[in-house]
């Protein structure tokens, strides 16, 4: 995959800057592959993807992180 720009350069263009939510690693890829530019996680996508469960404290980071 090519080095993707830095932040600060992203928010810098003047224009939107559109953000899909990767869940997983393997959405990640497919973001990256299909173009864009950054992509964002956070914890319901990543719990709700997982374990079917809302993001109210239920599984810690390093669940997540240990998947």
């Amino acid at each position: 995959m090519s080095p993707r720009p830095a932040w600060r350069s992203l928010l810098g263009k003047g224009s939107p800057l559109i953000l899909p939510v990767a869940h997983d690693a393997l959405s990640a890829r497919l973001i990256a592959r299909a173009g864009f530019d950054a992509y964002s996680i956070g914890g319901f996508p990543l719990v709700g993807a997982r374990y079917g469960l809302p993001d109210i404290g239920l599984v810690g980071l390093g669940e997540m992180a240990d998947g």
